[in-house]
């Protein structure tokens, strides 16, 4: 999906999401829970390679339980020759 502005929603269950950005049509993507203290701030995690974006994990301020996306074929390749950054980015509600 190109980089922008984006709607992240729940879609049907508790683990899918339609996730729509700016330019781009919606994806529909089946995640699983992580846990871990009470996020600090709604954000969103990528994990970076090179100059390749790949969210990877959901938090809502206040929520133990975060979502985790799946690694697409494009991520793991990559991943057999970079090792990734992690990076945090804020959301807006």
């Amino acid at each position: 999906m190109k980089a922008g502005s984006c709607t992240i929603k729940p879609a049907g269950n508790a683990d899918a999401l339609a996730i729509r950005c700016e330019g781009s049509q919606t994806a529909l993507v089946l995640t699983r829970s992580v846990s871990s203290k009470p996020a600090a701030a709604t954000k969103l995690v990528f994990r970076k390679y090179g100059e390749q974006y790949f969210l990877s994990q959901i938090w809502v301020e206040g929520e133990e339980t975060g979502a985790q996306l799946p690694k697409t074929r494009v991520e793991k390749e990559l991943m057999s020759r970079v090792t990734p950054d992690s990076v945090v980015i804020l959301a807006q509600k």
